[in-house]
């Protein structure tokens, strides 16, 4: 169904006085996709510090758990993973 001009002003006129707008976040996390990931993404530490790190349990290799609505992404060139969400409209 096409809008008429008429139509469309009146749309617009109503979202701008609502000024509301989608909102994309990302949200970091300590995942990676492989060991090998960690090593070049810690590439100023030795590969027995990543270890431990993962060790440790403060870096994590696989995918993190996600909620309805995220998306997983990476980030830093593909090094580590990063979870997209849009949040709902909200006020601009």
């Amino acid at each position: 169904m096409k809008r008429t001009i008429k139509e469309q002003r009146e749309i617009d006129r109503k979202s701008q006085a609502l000024n509301l707008a989608l909102r994309t976040v990302y949200i970091g996390t300590c995942y990676f996709p492989s060991k090998c990931h960690a090593y070049n993404y810690y590439s100023y530490l030795s590969r027995k510090e990543v270890d431990y790190k993962i060790r440790r349990k403060e870096i994590f290799i696989g995918e993190p758990a996600l909620k309805t609505g995220q998306k997983l992404t990476t980030c830093d060139n593909g090094l580590r993973y990063q979870i997209e969400e849009i949040s709902k409209y909200e006020r601009v």
